[in-house]
């Protein structure tokens, strides 16, 4: 199911490395950076669409309060 955070996913599901993301440093701006960035999860690409997980609107509006007090010094 993909509208319950709570439900395990079967043990035979089989897991498929997709990719690697090295971090090697950070950026010597990236205390601003890192203030001007929004993280929200229904964000998506085309082809892509949200499950029917209630709480990832949640989570979106909660991330934009987050960001909206983040970028005034809060």
């Amino acid at each position: 199911p993909t509208d319950d955070v709570t439900a395990l996913w079967p043990e035979g599901r089989p897991v498929v490395e997709l990719g690697r993301l090295e971090v090697t440093g950070l950026s010597p701006t990236s205390a601003a950076d890192e203030r001007s960035l929004i993280f929200d999860p229904t964000n998506r690409t085309d082809g892509i669409d949200l499950s029917a997980d209630p709480i990832l609107l949640a989570r979106s509006a909660a991330y934009a309060i987050s960001y909206d007090r983040r970028s005034k010094g809060e």
